[in-house]
């Protein structure tokens, strides 16, 4: 019985992280949330790092019921509390807007779980590593374009979610600037919830 335990938890293991790597970041979080309850004998250790995976998967997941859903599974267990994220894990879950500056405490979750998102493009088409400033001046090496617009996309569409809870009419100009981006960008991602 144990054999066929231990084969069906390495087979949910290697399920989840293939979601991750084809960035179906929602499912994988799903999974990895499952896993850290799923199959008691795992040490802590390593149910504390699914669930912290879980997190980060949630994070990077668009907007919708079943990321809502997900959220508040990360949110009521008590062992994401212990994580840098957890503010704004708890701000999306609570539907508060998200400042850009926030999203810094995610770097060493992205470095952590995700590396070959940021090793990928953090090298230019000369092979030489890029960075760049953030508003404070510190250099900051998320500037992988396609964590950047992971980040970016689930930010924007949590943004707008929250926007519309406080907001019945708002013109693009405002929204843009709640939101920290163009108005033109506002038209274009709300194109993508409709």
């Amino acid at each position: 019985m144990r054999h066929t335990s231990d084969t069906a938890c390495r087979r949910a293991i290697a399920y989840a992280h293939l979601l991750d790597l084809k960035q179906k970041f929602l499912e994988a979080g799903q999974r990895y949330a499952e896993l850290s309850i799923r199959f008691p004998w795992l040490d802590d250790s390593e149910r504390l790092a699914f669930i912290e995976r879980a997190l980060a998967a949630a994070l990077l997941s668009s907007a919708g019921q079943q990321r809502s859903r997900l959220l508040a599974t990360l949110y009521k267990d008590e062992r994401c509390q212990t994580f840098d994220a957890y503010p704004i894990l708890e701000n999306m879950f609570m539907g508060r807007l998200i400042n850009r500056s926030s999203l810094s405490s995610l770097e060493p979750l992205l470095k952590k779980y995700y590396p070959h998102l940021l090793q990928s493009s953090l090298q230019d088409s000369s092979g030489i590593t890029s960075s760049i400033q953030d508003q404070s001046g510190k250099l900051s090496s998320i500037t992988s374009s396609s964590v950047q617009k992971l980040l970016e996309r689930a930010l924007i569409e949590h943004n707008m979610l929250a926007a519309s809870l406080i907001y019945n009419n708002i013109s693009l100009e405002n929204l843009g600037l709640l939101l920290e981006i163009s108005a033109s960008e506002v038209g274009n991602s709300k194109l993508l919830l409709i």
